[in-house]
């Protein structure tokens, strides 16, 4: 059986939003998008400051551009003409890790160095806080009417509604970046420290721990029984099988540099100045590598975003948009520095995050 149909392009449709309200498109964080591509390169749309780093992927809804800066500050963007709509200045600055939002009927959820914040997506105005005691910062993810997200050492789900705490689990490091669903099974997973851990939705106890005996430092992408997950400058790649409780690995040549994005049969890696594609079948576990795509010179920075037939993806200077069928650059865009947010492609619109505190979007 070949993984081509746990990855076809009607049972992606599936997996989640696939509209950019939240990080990586979906509840297993795949980077596959639902949505049209941009093809045809006509330009820069528009370009808005920051004025400090950015730490976060944008995320998109209702005509508006969602993200936080290492500032304190929460942007709300016009998808239109790139001006502001409102900010929302927090009372301390995040860390420096990952933090995106997530948007769900018209709340935007997302988390500061000491709270999970839902705000009010048209006006700005808090609807509700959670203290996380230990401090927090990874993404929050949203189903079901619970926020899931994670602290120092804590793990929690709450109440959309009001913020009320339904369960927490103790982890045993600092969670990494973003928890992935698995709707199928009801389990939630997330890398902290060296394991990956899985709770169950509805009651927090823990069905999975695996001790990877190194660090971990991606989030995992989910999808139908399957577990990926990768460490930076790591050249393993970890395959969980959900129901036969196995952990396999394959070795991708090089290193890591982002987390892996599915997209119909294939698994697309960030690896240094590489995008290598692989598939994997079953159950066999062969995994053989169906094309690649090298870089004269730099290296990309960013997860790839695939969209139909087209794979994005940011370097330390350009903005790559590739065909998967011919296997060629179909464009370019000259960013003059690093691109530090994986691609939201969005109605043929892309936008992205620079190293400087830039928002461009393209058309």
């Amino acid at each position: 059986m070949s993984i081509l149909g746990l990855f076809s392009r009607n049972k992606l449709d599936l997996v989640g939003n696939s509209d950019g309200t939240m990080y990586r498109y979906d509840l297993g964080r795949t980077g596959f998008a639902k949505t049209e591509p941009l093809r045809k390169l006509q330009g820069q749309k528009w370009e808005y400051e920051c004025k400090s780093n950015i730490i976060s992927s944008p995320v998109v809804s209702g005509g508006t551009l969602f993200l936080l800066s290492k500032d304190g500050c929460f942007h709300a963007i016009d998808v239109e003409n790139g001006k502001l709509k409102w900010k929302f200045t927090a009372k301390i600055e995040f860390s420096a890790g990952e933090s995106s939002p997530a948007i769900t009927d018209d709340i935007v959820y997302f988390m500061s160095e000491d709270y999970l914040y839902a705000l009010d997506a048209n006006k700005g105005r808090v609807k509700w806080k959670f203290r996380t005691p230990n401090g927090g910062k990874a993404c929050p993810i949203v189903y079901d009417k619970m926020v899931f997200f994670g602290c120092l050492g804590r793990f929690y789900a709450v109440g959309m509604t009001k913020g009320k705490e339904i369960w927490s689990a103790e982890i045993s490091e600092n969670l990494v970046d973003a928890p992935a669903i698995d709707i199928n099974n009801q389990l939630i997973w997330l890398t902290a420290g060296r394991n990956i851990f899985a709770f169950n939705l509805r009651t927090g106890i823990e069905q999975w721990r695996y001790d990877t005996r190194d660090f971990m430092t991606f989030s995992p992408s989910v999808y139908d029984g399957l577990v990926f997950v990768g460490a930076h400058d790591r050249t393993d790649l970890k395959i969980l099988e959900i129901a036969q409780g196995n952990v396999r690995e394959f070795s991708l040549g090089a290193g890591l540099w982002s987390p892996v994005t599915l997209a119909y049969s294939q698994i697309y890696a960030n690896v240094y100045n590489v995008l290598e594609v692989w598939q994997l079948s079953r159950p066999s576990f062969e995994v053989n590598r169906m094309w690649y795509y090298r870089l004269s010179q730099g290296s990309f920075n960013t997860s790839p975003t695939v969209v139909n037939d087209i794979v994005y993806i940011g370097s330390d200077r350009y903005l790559y948009a590739i065909d998967a069928t011919s296997r060629s650059e179909l464009w370019k865009h000259d960013v003059g520095e690093s691109v530090v947010s994986p691609p939201l492609v969005n109605q043929r619109i892309v936008y992205f995050a620079t190293y400087s505190g830039r928002i461009i979007a393209l058309y």
